[in-house]
């Protein structure tokens, strides 16, 4: 099959653009939770759905100010521990693309630049190693999430959250050439 779209190809963007793309996969399957749903403590990473949500989200905001050596930050959403879905999604969207941008400059500068985090005993790393980390963070607590999402055992967000790997972002988002899975219906709180 011709797919008349430039694909991404360097890797850099690839692991931004997936990660982006499933994290708001994740965030849009999770609004058919409840607050008891989101807020179960599964003893893994940061406990529940929603906790591990909101680190995923709130580590963008720390890793683009590191990476782009920000000694000011830009205004930002504030995120509580009971942010709710629709917040992170909100919350989302500016920090990834501020991560692309802050992504853009490193790679225009060089990658090789070394920078150590702010917080005690950090790690000395470099902007290219940095960007490459806040990527497969993201990664090891979605596999956390799928692992509570599957807990749950509600068979519809299971069927949605199947497939958030690159390939099946390339393929959807990208190419066009797979049809992104059926959403669960939202969660509807009685009025």
């Amino acid at each position: 099959m011709a797919v008349s779209k430039k694909l991404t190809s360097d890797p850099i963007y690839v692991l931004l653009r997936h990660d982006a793309w499933a994290n708001r996969r994740l965030l849009e399957i999770c609004l058919a939770l409840n607050d008891g749903e989101l807020d179960r403590d599964f003893g893994i990473g940061p406990g529940s759905i929603r906790a591990t949500l909101l680190h995923i989200v709130t580590r963008y905001y720390f890793w683009t100010d590191t990476i782009g050596e920000r000694r000011t930050r830009p205004r930002r959403v504030k995120l509580g521990a009971s942010a709710s879905i629709p917040d992170l999604l909100t919350a989302l969207g500016p920090a990834t693309d501020d991560l692309r941008a802050v992504a853009g400059m490193a790679v225009k500068d060089g990658l090789e630049a070394n920078i150590r985090p702010s917080w005690s005993a950090a790690p000395l790393l470099t902007k290219g190693a940095a960007l490459v980390h806040v990527c497969t963070h993201a990664m090891h607590h979605r596999a956390q999430l799928l692992i509570m999402l599957r807990r749950l055992g509600r068979s519809d967000v299971l069927a949605a959250a199947d497939n958030i790997g690159t390939a099946e972002w390339q393929s959807e988002a990208e190419a066009g050439t797979l049809k992104a899975p059926k959403l669960p219906r939202p969660f509807r709180r009685e009025s």
